[in-house]
């Protein structure tokens, strides 16, 4: 089965200090985009659970691509730094290489 570039994912989980919620999901639209750029990834979503929990699932073409060291600027790890500061505690839950993949790319699939 051709999987296309969507090979590996990454899931996050966020605790968000409260009244900071509407910077932290700033800060990682930001860091996401910042990331995508000029890290190779292919993006992530942020989602909210019904038991308060913060999630996202990022999307890398490659494991190796993933495990590169980044290479920043004070001011962009900066910006990667503010999605830190707006939470109590973020940890990857998860680290999974893509074995099948039916979500559409779009309504009209």
């Amino acid at each position: 089965m051709d999987l296309g570039v969507y090979v590996y994912t990454v899931i996050y989980k966020f605790v968000v200090k409260e009244n900071l919620e509407k910077a932290f999901q700033e800060a990682w639209r930001n860091g996401t985009k910042l990331i995508y750029k000029k890290l190779g990834s292919l993006g992530s979503r942020l989602q909210f659970s019904e038991k308060g929990e913060w999630l996202a699932y990022a999307v890398w073409p490659s494991k190796e691509q993933f495990e590169k060291p980044w290479d920043l600027s004070e001011s962009e790890n900066d910006l990667i730094s503010k999605i830190r500061e707006c939470c109590i505690n973020a940890e990857v839950l998860y680290k999974l290489d893509v074995v099948d993949d039916l979500i559409k790319s779009n309504i009209s699939d």
